[in-house]
């Protein structure tokens, strides 16, 4: 959640719309407003947030979308050539995307544990206009530990500075717990994926 509000404060300026999925997870678009920014909630088609209704969805107040594959609360993965057509929306309007992975390793993909979802930062050109959030919670089952990340190219790290001073009330101690997956990330994922698809709680 700090790695969404800070993103959002940092690029959001009074009036802005951010293009949001419906459904979606509740606490991002009150993230949008608390930014000073304004929602846009747009339906899925059979469960992705498509091109064409991002496209139709953008005005001169746009300033990002937020894509969330897996989906939350759905579960969909959003396919590489969705992707590349997004890209494209993206590439014309020029808008920034957030693409939320929280859900990244947490999917059927081949039925092999660790596999990844399509990302739109692998997307020629894209790697400068997305910023990637994501946590440890899900992929490794440790909801309410608060450790998560975002992900950009270098240049834009200066992007989040605003947001960066303007939340610092977000941080928190990190419990040592917390870095165990650093040390042996593999060997924990694995186990913990074999764990949920035997499960049957992937999406």
């Amino acid at each position: 959640m700090e790695a969404v509000t800070v993103t959002l404060h940092s690029i959001i300026e009074a009036g802005d719309e951010v293009i949001v999925p419906s459904p979606n997870w509740p606490n991002l678009k009150w993230a949008v407003v608390l930014a000073g920014g304004v929602p846009v909630e747009v339906p899925l088609c059979q469960g992705v947030l498509t091109a064409d209704a991002i496209a139709g969805a953008v005005t001169e107040k746009t300033k990002a979308v937020v894509l969330s594959s897996p989906g939350n609360p759905v579960g969909t993965v959003t396919s590489a050539h969705e992707l590349e057509r997004i890209a494209a929306v993206v590439k014309e309007k020029d808008f920034l995307v957030l693409s939320d992975e929280t859900y990244s390793r947490l999917f059927y993909g081949g039925n092999t544990p660790g596999a990844v979802a399509p990302s739109i930062m692998a997307v020629p050109a894209m790697a400068e206009r997305t910023v990637v959030l994501s946590t440890f919670s899900k992929t490794y089952a440790m909801d309410g530990w608060r450790l998560g990340w975002a992900l950009l190219r270098p240049r834009r790290l200066l992007l989040l500075r605003r947001g960066i001073i303007s939340r610092h009330a977000l941080l928190r101690s990190r419990n040592m717990l917390a870095w165990q997956p650093l040390r042996s990330p593999r060997i924990a994922l694995q186990r913990c994926l074999r764990s949920m698809m035997r499960g049957g709680v992937c999406l």
